[in-house]
């Protein structure tokens, strides 16, 4: 009974931070369902809830590149000492290195990230035992009666990462859980301008303010902080990878060029980009002379529907404004055309007839995703300005997008 409890609470630990078995008061020859635990001849060994690693693996991995002519950035490096087991992973621009309390265990090996990965993935059994040859530099992973060697490089071939930074601050988790999927949809994909590429955190005045654009749309997040003063343009594509827990307070340091946020039990490293950032602002209409208030998820509906027919069109739809209601029109002249129809919630329209607009559809489907509300409003001049998108006690969250030209 003893056994099979000790099972059950391997299976059952918290993902990532306590992920060995090694505390508990086991005997070494002690066996945990088909899980054997023993001395071995080469190395140390550790007993870890599968499902725990697998966790940590995958944050990890999402910072490993799939192809690049440098072999030891498609390895991770599994570190064991000081009573920790660190796993860290990196492209060069970005790292991410993630920890859990361990025993007395102590190893140090880079193995091949999507070997691991994929090996864990065909293991069935709940707890799995590591161990490292030292002289062969090969992991032994042992799983009941099985067992399979990976082989790796030493520990010492891994890239090392910055770990003193000059601007040291915290800021709560879940406040940047809550503002950065609102910028980060709107950097551009376009490595031919990498300033767009990123977003733009400004601290100034007691105000935080993040700034993300590719040309064609604008997102920008501005809260009241406590925070020093400083300004930098972080890549989007590193952040987008990151997950953040919740309810903590994560350490910030900006040193140079390279940005760190640390956490209990993850340390998060980027290259941040050098230039100038467009003044987002500009674009931004002084007022607006209509709003309109529409439920999101119902125009978010009726956008999709519409974008069956405008795909082949690079995605345009139109909206076209009534005093009550926002019809969503698409045409393909070689699939057919489509319109839906959605009731507005409130309007300052007063203009007889129809106001038509066009907008691509994929952006607008972004802003509509992301809506932390049930209602969303939008704001407009002529058809050839600017299209601005708030959210109803949310005034903190401005989307911006640029009209299309459509025809008729």
């Amino acid at each position: 009974k003893l056994e099979r409890l000790q099972v059950r609470y391997a299976t059952y630990f918290s993902p990532l931070r306590q992920l060995s078995l090694g505390n508990l008061p086991l005997d070494k020859n002690t066996r945990y369902g088909r899980i054997v635990i023993g001395e071995q001849k080469k190395g140390a060994t550790m007993l870890v809830n599968k499902s725990s690693l697998q966790l940590i693996l995958s944050n990890v991995m999402r910072y490993v590149p799939s192809r690049t002519t440098i072999p030891i950035l498609s390895y991770v490096h599994l570190q064991c000492k000081d009573g920790s087991l660190y796993v860290s992973g990196t492209n060069l621009s970005a790292s991410y290195e993630a920890r859990t309390q361990v025993g007395t265990e102590k190893f140090d090996i880079c193995v091949p990230g999507k070997t691991l990965s994929d090996l864990l993935a065909k293991i069935s059994d709940d707890a799995v035992s590591l161990s490292v040859d030292e002289k062969t530099l090969t992991l032994i992973v042992q799983y009941g009666r099985s067992k399979s060697k990976v082989k790796g490089m030493s520990g010492d071939e891994f890239p090392l990462t910055k770990q003193d930074f000059k601007t040291q601050f915290f800021v709560s988790s879940n406040e940047l859980r809550e503002i950065l999927p609102f910028a980060l949809f709107s950097a551009s994909n376009d490595n031919s301008h990498p300033i767009l590429t990123g977003v733009k955190f400004q601290c100034e005045n007691n105000t935080l303010s993040l700034f993300a654009a590719d040309g064609f749309r604008a997102s920008i997040v501005q809260k009241e902080t406590t925070l020093p003063d400083f300004t930098i343009v972080v890549p989007a594509i590193s952040l987008s990878s990151l997950r953040l827990p919740e309810d903590e307070m994560l350490e910030f340091g900006i040193d140079d060029n390279v940005m760190m946020i640390k956490g209990s039990d993850f340390t998060f490293t980027t290259q941040l980009i050098d230039g100038v950032f467009p003044d987002v602002l500009r674009i931004v209409p002084k007022e607006y002379l209509n709003t309109v208030t529409v439920e999101a998820i119902f125009l978010q509906r009726a956008v999709e529907a519409t974008m069956v027919f405008s795909r082949d069109v690079a995605n345009i739809v139109k909206l076209v404004l009534w005093k009550d209601t926002v019809s969503v029109k698409g045409a393909s002249s070689e699939i057919g055309d489509g319109e839906n129809i959605v009731d507005l919630e409130a309007s300052t329209f007063t203009e007889v007839g129809a106001f038509t607009i066009g907008v691509n559809g994929g952006y607008l489907l972004d802003v509509l995703r992301h809506s932390p509300t049930a209602m969303i409003e939008i704001h407009f001049n002529q058809s050839t300005n600017p299209i601005g998108f708030s959210y109803p006690g949310k005034c903190e969250f401005t989307h911006i997008l640029m009209p299309m030209h459509v025809a008729g």
